[in-house]
C-alpha cells in the first residue's frame, strides 16, 4: 500500500509481516474471531445477515404460467471503514551505526508488533463480547452436579439453529478450560485417559460436531491490571478460513492489508531514527447468529 512512498522501508516491512502470519506470542485472536478479507478501497457496504433463507421451507411447485418463487435474502446493510492505525519506535542514531543495527532495529519492530497484536486482540475481544451474549443459566461449572458436555452441545446447537451450519470452532479460554478438565462430568467420561481430557477426546464426546477446538487466550494490561481476554468464556462459532462479502461467517476483518502491516522510516531529527508501523482495517460482526457464548463461573 505504501511501497511508492519515499520512507517505505521494504526489509522492515518484509520482518513485519512475517511475524504478523505467524506471531509469536499466543494465537491471534483478531484472526480467530475475524478472519481477514481484502477490499479495494477505504470505505465500502456489506450485507449483515438477520436470517438465513436457506433454512426456510418453502413451496417450490411451478404453477402452469406461473413464476418460481424468489427467495428473499434476510439482510440489512452496513458499512466498513478500514481507518488507518499507527505505532511508532525511535532509535538512537549512534546505535544505527553499530554493527548488529540491523537485530537491533529488528527487536524493536518486535516490540511494535507485539503492542500491536495485543491492541486488536483486545479491541477484537470487546467487539466479541458486546455482540454475543452470554447464555443466561449456564457456565455454573462450580457445580459439580453440572453437565459441562450437555451445555456445550447446547452452544453447538445455537450455532447450528442460528445458520443452518454446524459451527466449525469451539474456543476455549484458558480458566475455562482448567475448570473443565478437572470437572467430574468431564473426569466420568475421560476414564483411561493417561493424562486427562484433550481436545481430540472433548470431541469425541460431543454429541454436535466440531472440527476444532481451541484453547486459546492473550494477556493483556488493561487498565492497570494484567487481564486473560477470555478468561472463562467458551464460544463457539462459524467463520469461513478465507470468507467473501457475503458468506455467513459470524466476523471478518475487511482490510487493504491482508499480508499485514507495513513499515515507514524517516529521520525524526539529526540523532534520531523512527519506526512506523503502519495497518488499515476493520473489524465487524457480518452474522450474530453464527456465534454462542457462555461464561464459566
Amino acid at each position: 500500500m505504501y511501497e511508492k512512498s519515499d520512507s517505505f522501508n521494504q526489509l522492515l516491512t518484509t520482518y513485519a509481516q512475517g511475524a504478523y502470519q505467524n506471531p509469536a506470542e499466543e494465537i491471534d485472536l483478531t484472526a480467530l474471531f475475524f478472519p481477514a478479507l481484502k477490499v479495494g478501497s477505504n470505505v465500502g457496504e456489506f450485507d449483515k445477515y438477520a436470517w438465513n433463507p436457506a433454512l426456510t421451507a418453502v413451496d417450490t411447485l411451478l404453477a402452469r404460467d406461473g413464476t418460481p418463487r424468489r427467495i428473499q435474502m434476510h439482510k440489512e446493510p452496513d458499512f466498513w471503514n478500514c481507518k488507518p492505525n499507527a505505532l511508532e519506535i525511535a532509535t538512537f542514531r549512534p546505535d544505527v551505526m553499530q554493527d548488529d543495527a540491523a537485530m537491533l532495529r529488528q527487536d524493536k519492530l518486535r516490540t511494535l508488533m507485539s503492542a500491536q497484536f495485543v491492541s486488536r486482540n483486545v479491541a477484537a475481544v470487546n467487539k466479541v463480547k458486546g455482540a454475543v451474549q452470554a447464555q443466561s443459566g449456564k457456565g455454573v461449572w462450580s457445580k459439580s452436579d453440572t453437565d459441562i458436555i450437555t451445555e456445550l452441545d447446547g452452544l453447538l446447537r445455537s450455532v447450528v439453529m442460528g445458520t443452518g451450519r454446524k459451527a466449525n470452532k469451539l474456543v476455549i479460554g484458558r480458566q475455562a478450560w482448567a475448570t473443565l478438565r478437572n470437572h467430574a462430568s468431564i473426569k466420568d467420561r475421560a476414564t483411561g485417559l493417561a493424562y486427562g481430557v484433550n481436545t481430540e477426546a472433548l470431541k469425541e464426546m460431543l454429541s454436535y460436531g466440531v472440527a476444532e477446538i481451541i484453547i486459546a487466550d492473550t494477556t493483556a494490561l488493561v487498565k492497570g491490571q494484567m487481564t486473560e481476554l477470555l478468561g472463562t468464556d467458551v464460544i463457539a462459532l462459524y467463520n469461513e478460513a478465507t470468507p467473501s462479502r457475503d458468506d455467513l461467517s459470524f466476523g471478518k476483518e475487511f482490510t487493504l492489508m491482508p499480508n499485514g502491516p507495513e513499515v515507514l522510516s524517516y529521520e525524526e531529527h539529526a540523532v534520531t531514527i523512527a519506526d512506523v508501523l503502519l495497518w488499515s482495517s476493520d473489524c465487524k460482526v457480518t452474522n450474530a447468529n453464527a456465534a454462542a457464548r457462555l461464561v464459566v463461573s
